[in-house]
């Protein structure tokens, strides 16, 4: 077995299962997965495997033999107990929107975020803890944001206030007992930009595409979309996101943990791509129907944008996210993304 491990939360999610099946067939580690109702550990083996054969490889028996699953915190004591080195990551979380359910969000992310950081941190072997946050934490009054924590944003749902109070939260945790933390922040992850691969959910822009096809064969004038036709979003495949963890891992674990109050901050993000204007153009054509951006005209549209109405101010704005940060810690391996039609091409595919 081998002496080093990696803790993932949100095994059977997308962005976990992804990165857990990407370090077990890119490094030595072993893998334990912080997974809840999972006693068997059979969920998150199979979300695993998933994500692996989602990537274009399945797993080996030889690689799946390192994976441990533990459905509590409690165990996880005397698991990394038997490693000389082991980080975090801490992928899981509640991503509702509503602000109906913010205590329960903030239960989950700001709350268990922090319990997690606090046990784990103490522990001998403790190398460093990686929180998957939001590059929306930036908010709505600061467009250009920079790798740093933001002391004031304008936030609009439970998600973003969450994972907003989780970063100001675990960052005072790591400055007060000087353990390393590395916050990451994600614009839009859309699947895999080679095999279109994107998990059971349709989230997102796959979400959006899948919404448009079912529309698509009711309408009988354009559909209409009610969000800005100048916005550009900001989207990076899961394969770009997990490459970039990895590479950061590798840099860190190369050198001893810098302790005294560090904390880094990056944002793993795409370059700006198309306008939604452009966007609603390629989608037409690639799918044979009509769409504009416009206010709903009729019944269909309004159902339409409906389904859209909790992602419709994200869409209407365009944030040029700050990436020096990142780019300085990887150089020269630094690799940038922009979505292409190809790309756009594979997504619209798998939708």
């Amino acid at each position: 077995m081998s002496s080093c491990a990696m803790v993932v939360t949100g095994a059977t999610g997308f962005l976990g299962s992804s990165l857990g099946a990407q370090i077990l067939q890119t490094t030595p580690h072993s893998l334990v997965c912080l997974s809840r109702n999972d006693s068997n550990g059979a969920r998150s083996l199979a979300s695993l495997q998933s994500a692996a054969t989602g990537f274009g490889c399945p797993l080996s028996p030889d690689q799946l033999s390192r994976v441990q699953v533990l459905d509590s915190t409690d165990p996880l004591p005397a698991c990394l107990a038997s490693f000389e080195r082991f980080a975090v990551w801490h992928c899981a979380a509640d991503m509702r929107y509503d602000m109906a359910h913010l205590e329960a969000c903030f239960e989950t992310n700001v709350g268990f975020s922090a319990k997690l950081f606090e046990s784990l941190g103490q522990l001998p072997g403790f190398e460093r803890f990686y929180h998957v946050s939001t590059a929306y934490t930036a908010g709505f009054d600061n467009l250009t944001p920079a790798e740093e924590l933001h002391c004031r944003p304008q936030l609009i749902n439970a998600y973003q206030f969450s994972k907003w109070s989780a970063e100001m939260s675990l960052s005072t945790l790591a400055k007060l007992s000087g353990k390393a933390l590395t916050l990451l922040r994600p614009s839009i992850v859309i699947g895999h930009e080679r095999t279109g691969w994107h998990g059971v959910s349709n989230f997102g822009l796959h979400g959006f595409l899948s919404g448009i096809r079912r529309f698509a064969r009711l309408a009988s004038a354009p559909l209409c979309i009610d969000i800005d036709a100048d916005a550009r979003s900001n989207y990076i495949p899961i394969n770009h996101v997990v490459a970039t963890f990895l590479a950061l891992l590798r840099a860190d674990w190369a050198q001893a943990s810098a302790g005294g109050n560090t904390v880094d901050i990056y944002h793993v993000v795409g370059q700006l791509c198309f306008s939604n204007a452009e966007l609603a153009q390629k989608i037409s054509q690639a799918l044979g129907c009509s769409i504009r951006i416009a206010a709903s005209q009729n019944r269909l549209d309004r159902k339409l944008n409906e389904l859209v109405l909790s992602n419709q101010a994200f869409a209407s704005q365009t944030w040029a996210f700050e990436q020096r940060a990142l780019q300085q810690r990887l150089a020269p391996d630094f690799k940038p993304f922009q979505m292409t039609d190809q790309t756009l091409g594979v997504m619209l595919a798998h939708s």
